[in-house]
């Protein structure tokens, strides 16, 4: 009966199969039989002994990965030209996608509320349509019994004016906190305190905590605290200083402070903290409770989404758009240095074949080539995290200002944490090939010849990488020509209006009554129209993609529906060049104590009206403001549709009202300049306010084209950037495809030279060559185009002008693609032409 080994004799022989392969196969059978030849041992033997292997697994593994990596930089010293174009694939393709991420990981993965999970965004839903706006007896009895809240509370705006440092200027991105509001967000302030309780009521002494980037407005001096700055001609005392990145619930970058909600800080013109019928709030779920539950046992009406939604949905489609073409890019990439070492793997064959022959098993030779990938994919990855900054530094200049944290991005642990995780996934991805092709290695076959079979099999593969890099390669030039065409149709030389010439400011009469509104207006149209430089003049509660947000109810068939409301004067269409559909302008007549009377866009005439046919219609409409009546109005025109609320939204119900009907206390003042003239006409608009309101608080004037660059921002970003990530895929792609028709060409020499021995023309050769590479740029792009059906739908919201499927968009980057394939196999064609028969005859 054979003895069974003892637990420490398996647990030794388990421990050598730890050993690398070799050293196992020649001394792992010897060892063990030496070890269990001297019959039982203790635990303290076997103890002894398997420490000892486990120090020579570490050993002898450190010591083969050792000669690994100085094997693979000789070989990358011998291969200089081969070692470089790799190095720069992966240097571009690693790159991207580390200046990307470090953008997305500060915008949308990193938080700066501890436990960001927790918080969430109050919903109340009125008429099953729910809104950010809470009513305050809600409120109270939310906060009252929170249910699966911790904590909840409340903010908003106000209007401020600070005076004392330097010009008067307005400061309306005070925000206005309950005190509860500062707990459920977990910041400390990086000076002072926040305010309590005790600050937050009207009879309280006036305190504020200042944001980061106010603070260092103001000096940044740490003696700012306890002193006081002026608010609405009220001392108001510096109690705390916010840290850097914390901008509030809402991450506005351009918050300046926070105030107590309850104690306003009025003046007769600014209200401070507005004390409203209704709220925004911020929870703290209960730890350890999902979204979902919380949201079951919220009181009814209330509903709970994640506090980011609101602030990162502006900027989640464009960032993830964005992370998936620099990850074609990688791919593309990796595609490429994977045909490369494809090439290499085979001109190394017989090397590969005689350490076979000599005895290297084939994990050995497996270890080896996936040591080589990976030193190639970290040397790409070093040199790309050299090139982050700079290509960092190019977006983040590209960015709106509007993306929340922008002074948050930088190149931190997380982000090199992903820099060696893309070199080493890259390093994988681009030898699966080469690693594939070097374990179909015979000793007795390529000892014997040049394998012909496995160069037909590298054939298939490397044509295959190239067709996928350009599919990849058309996915993203596609995406790139869907965002430059918007930019182009969103861009102020072409926004449906005329903006040229058109100087713009902002006035706003705090406190005034309608006559007195009526009365400053009328004056100061009166000066600007006489003022030099400025050829006209007119008024506006908003202009087209100006970001109206004024909403009002119409009646239309006894249902009420939301619409964008504007007051304008009689002449603000004929002076942005706003095309009137049908009927008239509003005149001078259409004064207080006239007819009622209404100017529609096509979209609500058609609302109205299937036929959009309107003129002399009357519907009831109620403007904004809780005091204001419903008024029947007659339609007396209809204008063309424009962008009222943004520059990438589809048009929306849109009404236009004229100012003298209901005059109200903010106006866009609007100038017409001579060319050549601005400087001298936006003196004139400010010393136009002045004269007629010394002590008035206005916007310096400014082009409207340079406001509505602003306003395109993110279309802007998106084109710049898709558009240099599709030039960077479309030339690597060419690279690609030039080499790998290079390599089809040296393979082919000897048939080369035999064709043009028996009389093949340079042009037949020309034509074998530019049909080998444009048959794979053809293949490429119709499985390209494929894809792009299916990936530019997510582009949906984000283009306009365009759609995700306009064939022209398509047919054009196809043809630009052949164009560069094209043009990619021009060098091996000059090589393919310049065989020489006898040469490449002699060769063989």
């Amino acid at each position: 009966m054979t003895r069974r080994p003892s637990i420490g004799a398996r647990l030794y022989r388990a421990v050598l199969r730890l050993l690398p392969t070799d050293f196992h196969g020649d001394f792992g059978g010897a060892m063990a039989a030496d070890v269990e030849a001297a019959g039982p041992r203790s635990a303290a033997f076997w103890w002894r002994e398997i420490r000892s292997i486990l120090a020579a697994v570490v050993r002898e593994h450190a010591d083969a990965l050792r000669q690994d990596v100085r094997y693979g930089l000789r070989m990358m010293r011998r291969t200089p030209g081969f070692t470089a174009m790799a190095v720069l694939m992966l240097a571009l393709g690693t790159g991207v996608n580390v200046a990307m991420f470090s953008i997305v990981d500060a915008v949308l993965l990193r938080s700066p509320f501890p436990r960001a999970d927790e918080l969430a965004a109050v919903r109340f839903s009125v008429k099953d349509r729910a809104t950010s706006l809470v009513p305050v007896d809600r409120y109270h009895d939310l906060a009252a019994a929170p249910g699966p809240l911790t904590s909840v509370a409340a903010f908003g705006n106000g209007l401020h004016v600070l005076t004392g440092q330097g010009d008067p200027q307005n400061v309306d991105d005070i925000e206005c906190f309950d005190p509860a509001m500062f707990d459920v967000l977990r910041t400390p302030p990086k000076l002072g305190r926040t305010f309590g309780p005790a600050d937050d009521h009207p009879g309280a002494a006036p305190v504020i905590v200042l944001s980061y980037p106010f603070w260092r407005q103001l000096g940044g001096s740490d003696a700012i605290l306890g002193s006081a700055i002026t608010l609405n001609q009220t001392p108001v005392t510096v109690i705390g200083v916010m840290p850097s990145g914390f901008a509030g619930p809402l991450a506005r970058g351009d918050v300046q402070g926070w105030l107590p909600r309850g104690r306003p800080v009025k003046s007769a013109e600014n209200a401070g903290c507005r004390q409203t019928a209704a709220l925004n709030l911020v929870a703290r779920v209960r730890p350890g409770l999902s979204l979902a539950s919380a949201n079951a046992a919220m009181p009814p009406g209330f509903s709970l989404i994640p506090l980011a939604s609101p602030i990162m949905d502006d900027v989640r489609t464009p960032f993830t758009v964005l992370m998936g073409a620099v990850a074609c890019v990688l791919l593309i990439a990796c595609l490429n240095v994977g045909g490369l070492q494809m090439e290499r793997s085979l001109a190394r064959r017989r090397e590969i074949a005689l350490r076979v022959a000599l005895g290297a098993s084939r994990s050995r030779l497996v270890r080896q080539t996936l040591t080589e990938n990976l030193l190639l994919a970290f040397a790409g990855a070093t040199a790309g995290l050299v090139a982050t900054r700079l290509t960092l530094a190019a977006i983040v200049a590209l960015l709106p200002g509007n993306v929340p944290y922008l002074d948050q991005i930088a190149v931190n642990g997380r982000v090199l944490a992903l820099a060696i995780g893309a070199a080493a996934a890259a390093g994988l991805v681009a030898g699966l090939l080469p690693l594939a092709e070097s374990r179909s290695v015979t000793p007795a076959r390529d000892l014997s010849d040049a394998s012909r079979a496995s160069e037909r099999r590298a054939g298939w593969a490397r044509r295959a990488l190239v067709v996928a890099e350009v599919a990849l390669s058309i996915v993203v030039l596609i995406g790139a020509a869907l965002m430059i065409q918007t930019f182009l149709t969103l861009r102020p030389s072409r926004p449906g209006f005329d903006p040229d010439n058109k100087l713009i400011m902002s006035v706003r009469l705090r406190g005034a009554t309608p006559d007195g509104s009526e009365q400053f207006f009328a004056q100061l149209f009166e000066r600007l129209r006489a003022t030099p430089g400025i050829r006209g003049a007119e008024g506006s509660t908003y202009f087209p993609m100006g970001g109206n947000t004024a909403i009002a109810s119409i009646t239309i068939d006894g249902t009420p529906r939301d619409l964008l409301t504007n007051y304008t004067t009689p002449g603000f269409f004929h002076l942005l060049k706003i095309p009137l559909v049908a009927g008239r302008m509003f005149s001078a007549a259409d004064a207080r104590g006239s007819e009622p009377v209404l100017i529609v866009n096509e979209q609500l005439a058609s609302r109205i009206r299937p036929d959009g046919r309107v003129i002399g219609h009357r519907v009831t409409v109620q403007s904004q403001g809780s005091n204001t009546v419903p008024i029947e109005r007659t339609i007396v025109g209809v204008l063309a549709n424009t962008r009222s609320s943004s520059v990438n939204t589809r048009p929306r119900d849109e009404a236009h009202i004229p100012y003298a009907q209901f005059p109200v206390i903010s106006q866009w003042v609007v100038a017409d300049a001579l060319p050549g003239r601005h400087a001298e006409a936006m003196a004139g608009m400010r010393a136009a306010v002045r004269a007629l309101r010394p002590d008035l608080v206005v916007a310096d004037p400014r082009p409207m084209v340079n406001y509505l660059g602003e306003r395109i921002a993110t279309t802007r970003f998106g084109a710049w950037v898709l558009g240099a990530l599709a030039a960077l895929a479309v030339g690597v792609a060419a690279i690609g495809l030039a080499a790998t028709i290079g390599w089809w060409v040296r393979q082919r020499t000897r048939e080369i030279g035999v064709r043009i021995a028996l009389g093949a023309s340079r042009a037949g050769v020309t034509a074998l060559v530019l049909r080998q590479g444009l048959t794979l740029a053809v293949v490429g792009i119709g499985v390209g185009c494929a894809c792009a059906v299916g990936v530019t739908r997510y582009l949906t919201g984000w283009i306009y002008g365009v759609t995700p499927l306009d064939p022209g968009t398509f047919a054009g980057c196809a043809v630009l693609m052949l164009l560069v394939a094209a043009a990619s196999v021009y060098v091996p064609v000059r090589q393919a032409t310049s065989v020489d028969p006898v040469v490449a005859l002699k060769a063989e």
